[in-house]
């Protein structure tokens, strides 16, 4: 994207508007990005120890893939979602809802960040439901994740309740 002004022509590059020498700050995809929903995934219950995967997202967006590291996941931080958005995370390298998954379902938007200790725990808080399925064991075994910051969207691979 380019913006001419008088004779100088100023580029906007990773976030900020670049003319010859000169640096000025813009309003790029890293200043945009900067208060929009983010969940932080952790080696280590209580978000503890390494970072595993951090997901930068917009709003009504939706992310599904398998998560590298794999099987590493035992925790995450939720920061900025919206009311109506959903997190799921699945054992197997699909979404599947015949081995252990844990859906973590945002009741009241938050500005600001909300622990998820673990996701073999079912929880019901003031701001998100978190909603384990056991068969196994899915701490430090999460191969998958599915999240939406659309409201109210169905996890793929797990039934609906009546």
């Amino acid at each position: 994207m380019a913006h001419t002004k008088g004779r100088r022509t100023f580029l906007l590059r990773s976030g900020l508007w670049v003319t010859t020498g000169l640096v000025t700050a813009g309003t790029g995809l890293g200043v945009a990005h900067a208060g929009g929903p983010k969940v932080t995934f952790y080696e280590g219950n209580r978000a503890t120890q390494d970072v595993v995967k951090v997901y930068n997202l917009g709003y009504n967006q939706v992310v599904e893939e398998r998560i590298w590291p794999n099987d590493e996941a035992r925790s995450c931080v939720l920061e900025n979602f919206p009311r109506g958005s959903t997190i799921t995370v699945y054992d197997k390298p699909e979404p599947w809802a015949g081995d252990d998954y844990c859906i973590i379902s945002v009741k009241e938007a938050n500005s600001g960040k909300v622990t998820v200790d673990s996701f073999e725990l079912d929880f019901i808080g003031h701001t998100i439901d978190v909603s384990y399925r056991f068969k196994n064991g899915l701490d430090g075994k999460v191969s998958y994740v599915w999240i939406s910051t659309k409201p109210n969207q169905a996890p793929p691979g797990v039934p609906l309740s009546p």
